[in-house]
């Protein structure tokens, strides 16, 4: 009764869960929170999905209307936030993430663990796009919300057990894990960008590059 179909909800749940991506998020926290205790973990994991939760919902209740207020178009942000993505895929990659640990004040679970870890731009995009009110009637985004929250809470589960995948994996499967995730998200941010640009130079038309040049 709300013009929702099964087959909706599945390919849904699979994007939110491409996009937010527990195991790269584990992979991240991994790294960021080495030398933590059980209980620091689970502080961090904590704040680092809510966090993220509150940016995914505002994304779907005002970030359409914000992108436009601000004439931001979608492939702008795409592109923006794919090169941020790519540039804590080659920390992960390179293992150079100590800078993060080491500065004072500085809460991991704001950044760069809710923001761009989890609430990444593609699932922010995504978030936005699911939920476009100009296609999707409010009951059809409302089920889109509840499914997010529910991939964020897989999120939580993975990232509270970190330290009994770790002793599962050891120490070189997790530094292998760190290193294909950041991989992985490197090729994804490289996509990203490539899509933003893509569509800018389709908006823009063969005019605006031949002025460019």
């Amino acid at each position: 009764m709300i013009g929702i179909s099964a087959q909706k909800i599945g390919q849904d749940t699979l994007i939110f869960f491409a996009t937010v991506n527990p195991v790269g998020a584990l992979a991240f926290f991994f790294q960021l929170t080495t030398g933590f205790s059980d209980s620091e973990r689970a502080a961090v994991a904590r704040r680092a999905v809510l966090y993220a939760a509150l940016v995914l919902v505002g994304a779907v209740v005002v970030g359409q209307l914000l992108l436009e207020a601000m004439h931001v178009r979608v492939a702008s942000f795409q592109v923006a936030g794919g090169a941020i993505l790519f540039l804590f895929a080659l920390q992960m990659i390179f293992g150079r993430h100590e800078e993060a640990k080491a500065t004072k004040g500085h809460d991991p679970a704001i950044f760069p663990l809710a923001m761009p870890v989890i609430a990444s731009p593609e699932a922010i995009l995504a978030a936005v796009l699911l939920t476009d009110n100009d296609v999707y009637p409010i009951p059809v985004q409302a089920v889109d919300v509840g499914l997010l929250v529910g991939i964020l809470l897989v999120t939580y589960l993975v990232l509270i057990g970190s330290s009994r995948i770790s002793r599962l994996l050891g120490g070189g499967g997790m530094a292998l894990l760190v290193q294909v995730t950041g991989l992985i998200l490197a090729s994804l941010a490289v996509e990203i960008v490539a899509q933003g640009i893509a569509a800018l130079l389709a908006a823009n038309g063969p005019a605006a590059v031949h002025t460019a040049w």
